[in-house]
């Protein structure tokens, strides 16, 4: 079978949805311990929230460009200051269709996946989205 614009209209981010734990921190965390939290739980991003709604995101590309890259020091760096502020985010309802074009366009590799009240539900990757298409279509 072909994957097709159709094809995806047809599906929803819920589909891509592996795991029902949200991983964030707040605000005022160092980029170090965020690391320990990523690296701890064997993920490439973490949600910023306040009140569990995202403000930002920060992904293992934001350390290299934003950390690393100007040589600061992780433990006296707060998130806020390196994360990618107002984080493009889908709903559980969203076409898999919209998630493929947020990714092609934004050149992402992760969306946050928010509920109706707009307050954090998880994380979708490229990864997930590929293994899904895998599972389904090939």
């Amino acid at each position: 079978m072909a994957i097709n614009n159709k094809n995806l209209e047809e599906h929803l981010v819920s589909e891509l949805m592996i795991s029902s734990e949200v991983i964030s921190v707040s605000m005022g965390a160092t980029v170090e311990a965020v690391v320990n939290l990523m690296s701890e739980k064997n993920i490439g991003c973490i949600i910023i929230t306040e009140d569990y709604i995202p403000t930002g995101i920060f992904t293992e590309r934001d350390l290299l460009k934003r950390v690393v890259s100007k040589n600061l020091n992780p433990s006296h760096t707060f998130i806020e200051d390196v994360m990618t502020k107002n984080p493009v985010c889908v709903r559980t309802s969203t076409t898999l269709n919209k998630v493929s074009a947020a990714m092609r366009l934004g050149k992402f590799r992760h969306l946050v996946v928010v509920d109706e009240n707009n307050k954090a539900r998880g994380v979708i990757s490229i990864k997930d989205f590929m293994n899904w298409i895998t599972d389904q279509f090939l």
